[in-house]
């Protein structure tokens, strides 16, 4: 695992990087939900590989607003939509794979000064999140879009996939940003004081998590897959929307995440009021 460089992107060197990337995620996730042996994890930190995740993490989202956006307005057909589909989603995959890891301080102290990109990065995509989900209509677009495959257009399926994925990283955005609060202002970590107060100051956090608990973007009222009647749906961490009824959850679990960063903020703040 290495640096990759621009013009890496949709070669065939970058294809199979991504191939082992996402092998690495699957495991990773898979380690984390039997409570096994996280050797992925112990690999990404110990031959220090973190802050190379963060750094492609950016590199894909600079790739989507400066190039992909072009691409879309150009509204020249590609002949497959498969080679661009899987650069946006390889931002989803490494946030999800980031998401994971960043459960053990260990990972996180790993990240050094890319912590402060990690958490511009969050900031921003949990803004995007808060601005698509102001009302139920805004949300129900979402969810319409996420199984709406267009038979007509490539374009107009990657503007879709686009869509979609944009929404579900800022919801993997909440967990890291958690992660981040419960190391950055505990005392013992060794990450530095800095990136609380950039999480807490400059971006203002804690209001946009206040706006998420009210907006409840996890949650959306559209029609069933019958299409007749309309409920409400839970969304899952496998990026699917579920029935509410086929949940037994009292709480979410996006829900309960802003809930646990609410927590610290206030935890540590009143232990540390001038961090």
């Amino acid at each position: 695992m290495e640096l990759v460089k621009y013009g890496d992107f949709g070669l065939e060197r970058w294809f199979n990087y991504h191939g082992y990337l996402n092998k690495l995620n699957m495991q990773a996730v898979a380690s984390a939900r039997t409570q096994s042996d996280e050797f992925i994890k112990e690999f990404l930190v110990s031959h220090q590989k973190i802050p190379i995740l963060v750094h492609d993490l950016i590199m894909v989202e600079l790739w989507k607003q400066k190039v992909f956006k072009i691409i879309l307005s150009d509204k020249e057909e590609p002949k497959s939509a498969f080679p661009l589909y899987t650069i946006i989603y390889h931002e989803l995959l490494l946030a999800n794979l980031l998401e994971t890891v960043t459960f053990h301080s260990d990972a996180v102290e790993a990240f050094g000064d890319s912590v402060t990109d990690l958490g511009d990065w969050c900031h921003r995509s949990l803004c995007y999140l808060v601005t698509q989900s102001a009302s139920e209509k805004e949300k129900s677009v979402y969810f319409k879009l996420k199984n709406k495959v267009s038979d007509t257009s490539n374009l107009k399926d990657l503007d879709r996939q686009y869509k979609v994925i944009e929404y579900e990283k800022g919801i993997k955005a909440i967990t890291i940003v958690r992660h981040l609060f419960e190391n950055c202002l505990n005392s013992d970590s060794g990450l530095p004081p800095s990136i609380g107060r950039r999480l807490l100051y400059t971006h203002d956090i804690p209001i946009i998590l206040c706006q998420l608990l009210e907006q409840k973007p996890w949650i959306i009222i559209g029609y069933d897959k019958s299409n007749t009647q309309r409920r409400q749906h839970i969304w899952h961490e496998n990026g699917s929307w579920i029935p509410d009824e086929k949940t037994s959850c009292v709480i979410h679990k996006p829900e309960a995440q802003v809930n646990i960063n609410i927590m610290f903020i206030w935890i540590w703040l009143d232990k540390k009021p001038m961090i």
